[in-house]
Formats: C-alpha cells, structure tokens, sequence
C-alpha cells in the first residue's frame, strides 16, 4: 500500500498518465515474480504485466488515468474509481491463478 500511494489519481493526483491501479497491479507483479539480481531473466513477468495491461485496458478501453476517468463518468467520492481498481484487482488475481500463482496468502493449516 505504502509503495503504490503516490500513483492515486494518476501519478500525484495529476489524472495524467496510467492509472495507478494497472501502475500498483504492475508493482504487485514485479514484487512477487520479479528478478531479484541484475541481469536475471524477467520474461515471465514481464509477459505476464502485458497481459494484466491488455485485460485492463478491456475494462473501460484506456490506460490512462484521464482517459479512464472520462470514460467512467461524473463520480462521488471517487466510487467508480475505487470500484475500477477492485476490478482491477480481481483481474490481477484471476491471471495470478491462471499461473498457479497464490492471489493472496492462504492460512496456516
């Protein structure tokens, strides 16, 4: 949470450049599969960012956090973007688990 903050409202609340959800989808990938040294090997991961990309952009047509919110219209405290990025989450785990990869932690036991 702390890491992606500064990405709310399209970088520093600009409503510019990509949503901070894909933004913060692409830093949760890179944080669980990502390369730990340089010069590691990053194609899964970075294939697999193409993808949560092409799947969001599904979401309403755009990337870009102007874009989107034209797209999703008039707001109240900003509910439909709080619900696009709950869709975007969902979107991130549904392609974790189409990779074996755990979505969320699972309990002990």
């Amino acid at each position: 949470m702390r890491l992606a903050t500064a990405l709310a409202g399209g970088v520093g609340r600009s409503k510019e450049e990509m949503c901070g959800a894909l933004s913060g989808g692409i830093l949760a990938l890179g944080g669980l599969l990502g390369r730990d040294k340089p010069g590691e090997d990053y194609s899964y991961v970075a294939d697999l960012a193409g993808e949560f990309r092409l799947r969001f952009h599904g979401l309403v047509g755009a990337t870009r956090c102007k874009d989107i919110l034209e797209a999703l219209g008039p707001q109240d405290r900003w509910d439909k973007c709080i619900r696009h990025t709950a869709d975007a989450a969902a979107l991130l785990c549904t392609l974790l688990e189409e990779q074996d990869q755990p979505c969320r932690d699972e309990p002990n036991g």
